[in-house]
């Protein structure tokens, strides 16, 4: 059923595709349309410069960093706070 995927059903697997999250089948047919179509291809090399912006080079973070996140952990309280809802749910519970 994937290798049938529609242009529109293809551009929202790209962003997966970039970063390898896709099963076999769906990479598959998004390989398929990638030999075939320019503008996905690009859009595929785009989410791929925007990842190895984002991915570290392997340099580890601050030293102290961890030392601090687990020092506010250390005095966490332990207390768990409900989430709010959000007003626009109380209103139209008004309605």
């Amino acid at each position: 059923m994937t290798d049938q995927l529609s242009h529109p059903d293809i551009e929202a697997l790209l962003g997966a595709y970039a970063v390898d999250a896709l099963d076999r089948d769906e990479g598959g047919a998004v390989e398929a349309h990638l030999r075939t179509c320019e503008r996905c291809r690009a859009e595929v090399a785009e989410h791929r410069n925007v990842v190895a912006l984002l991915v570290p080079d392997g340099e580890p973070g601050p030293a102290a960093l961890w030392d601090r996140i687990a020092a506010q952990l250390d005095t966490a309280d332990g207390r768990i706070v409900p989430m709010r809802r959000p007003a626009r749910r109380r209103f139209a519970l008004l309605a």
